[in-house]
């Protein structure tokens, strides 16, 4: 998962959720943490970028209100530009670039 200030972008799927919809019935969000969180031992990584620190707080709240009797693992990582430096992948997507540049 990708975290922006305004929207949340399912990595596996491609698919982009705007905040304040990502709990909403049916929503791509929704739809994807039943299926991961159908098998055991699974768990969803927020990578936050550029300020989104308030919408993978949503995304969190949400999972717990949609699963809420499921034991629930979820991490997350700051992914500023240093970390992306770092990871040096060499095809990192433009719109990740864009939001973390200075």
């Amino acid at each position: 998962m990708l975290a922006f200030p305004q929207e949340l972008r399912i990595v596996e799927t491609g698919e982009v959720v705007r905040a304040g919809d990502i709990c909403r019935a049916g929503s791509p969000f929704t739809r994807y943490t039943r299926r991961i969180y159908e098998a055991q031992q699974q768990q969803l990584i927020f990578a936050i970028l550029s300020d989104g620190v308030g919408t993978m707080a949503e995304a969190r709240n949400c999972i717990m209100r949609v699963l809420p009797d499921r034991v629930l693992s979820i991490g997350w990582i700051i992914a500023n530009d240093e970390l992306l430096k770092s990871v040096a992948l060499g095809d990192i997507p433009a719109f990740v670039q864009e939001a973390v540049a200075p």
